[in-house]
């Protein structure tokens, strides 16, 4: 295993840092799901959105 350098080790906490956000808003969203392990987990409601099934009025945007 070849060593990271700074900047890839920057970069990949930077990657994480911005998806761990974006998964969190689409929870707030309902979209998303964190489960206890800490992972996430498409919502019914997510998938359909994947789907184009779904009506903007009812996402939740109160967040």
């Amino acid at each position: 295993m070849q060593a990271r350098s700074h900047r890839q080790l920057l970069d990949e906490i930077s990657i994480r840092i911005r998806t761990g956000q974006r998964c969190r808003t689409l929870a707030d969203h309902g979209l998303l799901e964190r489960k206890s392990d800490g992972y996430y987990s498409l919502t019914e409601l997510g998938a359909r959105d994947l789907d184009e099934d779904i009506d903007a009025g009812e996402l939740d945007t109160d967040h």
